[in-house]
């Protein structure tokens, strides 16, 4: 129902199932995810990751959903809606990880991606705007 919309014309155009939603994420519009279901999606989904390529460089290509609820459960270890922050359109983050840390890489130090990161951002950017 509310795919290729923004939130911003969902929400003129359904300003009553919007406003439910944003009271509780366990109450999606037709069609959609529940808060929780999501939340297991993105977790089994990052589990199977860690799982499959431990000590291994991973490159992890998604939309702004699911990449803040993996962010979030690695800097404060809780799940749940990730609207606190945000990530800007076709941005790069690069995290290191290991059983006791998640470092976060500053643009100058970011790993074996940079280059293709480059790339496919300025092919999206000229493509989104």
């Amino acid at each position: 129902m509310l795919e290729g919309h923004t939130f911003d014309e969902a929400l003129e155009r359904w300003p009553e199932m919007i406003a439910k939603w944003l009271d509780d994420y366990n109450q999606p519009p037709p069609g959609g995810e529940r808060i929780d279901e999501f939340v297991q999606r993105v977790s089994h989904f990052y589990d199977g990751i860690r799982q499959d390529y431990a000590e291994k460089t991973v490159l992890i290509v998604a939309h702004g959903g699911p990449l803040r609820e993996i962010i979030q459960s690695l800097l404060v270890h809780s799940t749940g809606p990730t609207w606190w922050f945000s990530l800007d359109h076709v941005s790069l983050t690069d995290f290191q990880i290991d059983d006791e840390n998640v470092i976060i890489n500053p643009p100058e130090r970011r790993g074996p991606f940079k280059r293709l990161i480059k790339h496919v951002q300025s092919k999206l950017l000229s493509l989104y705007f």
